[in-house]
């Protein structure tokens, strides 16, 4: 909990590189390397198009030089660039970490890795996640405080560790985890009201598919551009109770 409080403190000011690399450091990883160093273009044999699209490449650090970490500044971030970028650099490092960012504001994490399909023959496998830092979310914090060093000693137990945060069932599991306890608490409110448990059970189920649906579509920027719309709809709600402006505990239909 204190490891992902430091980071939940440290992502908003994350608009440079100097400030990525302090991430690492902050998640155990002391051998940082300088923040000011470019690495030159050509040392990563890319091809026209991505030379084009990158407009510079840092490495944050390479852990026992053997399992690099990437910030790459690029043009764009759409899928098929990030997709052919991420193959080049798999294909020369094998096991690594990729940062991307066209404005040092949106961020996307990325984990490459390589999975037998059958014998001699292998598939990329590309895992992401996409941070605003300005709006992060609990999962996002989750994922980054994952990456720390901790006690792994070699670089395979750091990159299983990688792997591990990576994990879409890791996630997935700790979201109904966290739906559960949520929708009991819910649901147990709902019966401090004198409504049945069945009422009760309805209720917290059609709240909860409700703020997720909500969540959804502002995550997509469709509600008021914002992606974190339901916490600006709830403060402006608050701000305009006190300034008299609407009834109070008036925020749901009743």
């Amino acid at each position: 909990m204190e490891l992902r409080s430091s980071i939940q403190d440290l992502i908003p000011f994350m608009d440079s590189p100097e400030n990525v690399y302090q991430l690492f450091e902050a998640l155990g990883y002391q051998g940082t390397l300088d923040p000011s160093y470019r690495r030159k273009l050509h040392e990563f044999t890319l091809a026209r198009d991505l030379q084009e699209e990158i407009k510079a490449i840092y490495t944050i650090l390479s852990f026992d030089g053997k399992l690099p970490v990437f910030l790459v500044e690029s043009k764009t971030a759409t899928p098929s660039f990030l997709r052919k970028a991420t193959q080049t650099f798999a294909d020369k490092y094998h096991r690594l970490l990729l940062i991307y960012t066209t404005d040092y504001r949106n961020y996307q994490f990325v984990f490459p890795e390589y999975q037998l399909i059958e014998a001699g023959k292998h598939k990329l496998k590309i895992t992401r996640l996409s941070l605003d830092r300005e709006s992060s979310y609990h999962t996002d914090l989750e994922t980054i405080a994952n990456l720390a060093l901790r006690d792994r000693e070699t670089w395979h137990d750091v990159w299983r560790g990688w792997k591990e945060a990576f994990s879409v069932r890791r996630v997935t599991l700790e979201f109904f985890k966290d739906y559960q306890s949520v929708f009991s608490k819910l649901r147990d409110l709902a019966e401090g009201q004198k409504i049945g448990r069945k009422e009760a059970h309805e209720f917290a189920l059609q709240l909860l598919n409700r703020i997720m649906f909500i969540y959804f579509i502002a995550k997509k920027r469709w509600l008021n551009d914002d992606p974190k719309f339901m916490k600006w709809f709830w403060n402006r709600y608050k701000e305009e109770t006190k300034r008299g402006d609407v009834e109070a505990n008036s925020f749901y239909q009743k």
